[in-house]
């Protein structure tokens, strides 16, 4: 499971993950505590995640079975790579503001 540290009291925070069982990993985090990564999502899958507020947030794939967010800035837009295919070659996404 991934965990955030608090910065002030380095406080190790569960994030949880998707499926609620394998396993995540922590990737990035912005100036308001955002959390991204990846987590398993079941089904072999592994899906970007965004975490914010205490929740895990499933930001999903481009179509494939592999996602991975790997940065947010300060706007909460996440960059990170995704596959189209199961089989496909990664491809950068970022998440637009709505």
């Amino acid at each position: 499971m991934a965990f955030s540290v608090d910065a002030g009291t380095y406080t190790l925070a569960d994030l949880g993950t998707l499926d609620g069982t394998f396993y995540s990993v922590a990737i990035g985090i912005n100036a308001a505590g955002q959390v991204v990564g990846r987590s398993f999502a079941g089904g072999g899958a592994h899906h970007a995640f965004l975490y914010s507020g205490g929740v895990m947030s499933d930001l999903g794939t481009l179509g494939g079975t592999f996602g991975e967010a790997s940065g947010i800035n300060d706007a909460g837009q996440v960059v990170g790579t995704s596959r189209t295919t199961s089989d496909g070659s990664p491809t950068p996404f970022c998440t637009l503001a709505v």
